[in-house]
């Protein structure tokens, strides 16, 4: 179905989702929307609050199940635990990987409203599931990381920061509008294959970033939740320095002298992937 439109207005996107749902549920009931609260791979597209309380309105009315996608958006990246929670929804099933592990290990859950819970033992089965390690590193991880409201204020506080940082690369080298949401944001590229320039650039001065999007147009942002102030301006910079060198376009508002600066600026010594889970308490 299609996806929110940040172009609509709150009741044009309910709208516009409501007409695509109905049209799918008049062929064949729906079993369950599954749906990621920010598109990861898709070109990291943030839903909107007003839109997914609608999605969940919808489920709700026509026996659906709300299936939500929190395996590279949950776990804090977009600040509080579950993606969804500031929509206020509650979803039926939500999958979770990736950060759940809390150290780079192997780890996979799928949580289930107990209703729904009609596996018999031995019927389920995954691929990252029942690694022990990752059990206590977990575990360990939800209580040092979330006993309070620390690391969601922290992650908020620096996607704000990377969200502005980003915005003054888009206007100075008159690229589209960043999206995102606490420390998962996308930068797009309006020439083709820019954004994979962009990302061998940066790799040669010591960052790794990836593209999403249908064409890889998207330049995507991910850095370790507990990345450290200084490690987070010198990425920044390197960032910056690779747009400048790759996207094919004359600053227009930054001075000589001021990228002059960036250009001295040393690299991070940043060795693991970008998107990395919390493995550390300080940055």
């Amino acid at each position: 179905m299609p996806y929110d439109d940040s172009a609509d207005d709150d009741e044009q996107a309910a709208a516009r989702l409501a007409l695509s749902l109905d049209g799918a549920a008049a062929r064949a009931p729906l079993a369950a929307v599954v749906v990621e609260t920010v598109q990861g791979e898709g070109g990291v597209h943030p839903a909107r609050p007003a839109w997914l309380r609608a999605l969940a309105a919808w489920t709700r009315e026509h026996g659906a199940l709300l299936i939500v996608d929190d395996i590279q958006t949950g776990c804090g990246r977009t600040g509080p635990f579950f993606s969804f929670e500031p929509a206020g929804i509650v979803p039926d099933i939500i999958c979770l990987s990736t950060s759940i592990s809390g150290y780079g290990t192997p780890r996979a859950l799928t949580l289930m409203r107990p209703e729904y819970d009609v596996w018999r033992q031995g019927e389920d089965n995954g691929t990252l599931r029942g690694y022990n390690p990752a059990f206590v590193t977990a575990a360990r991880a939800l209580e040092v990381f979330w006993s309070d409201g620390t690391l969601q204020a922290r992650t908020t506080g620096s996607g704000e920061k990377v969200g502005r940082t980003l915005t003054g690369f888009a206007q100075r080298y008159g690229l589209p509008a960043p999206r995102g949401r606490g420390l998962a944001w996308g930068l797009p590229f309006d020439r083709p294959g820019a954004a994979r320039e962009v990302c061998r650039a940066a790799y040669r001065a010591g960052l790794l970033v990836e593209t999403a999007g249908p064409q890889d147009e998207v330049l995507t942002i991910l850095p370790p939740l507990m990345i450290g102030h200084e490690q987070s301006e010198k990425g920044l910079g390197i960032l910056d320095d690779a747009i400048a060198s790759t996207a094919g376009r004359r600053a227009v508002a930054a001075s000589g002298d001021e990228r002059g600066s960036r250009s001295k600026r040393s690299a991070p010594q940043l060795r693991g992937r970008i998107n990395g889970s919390p493995d550390q308490r300080k940055g």
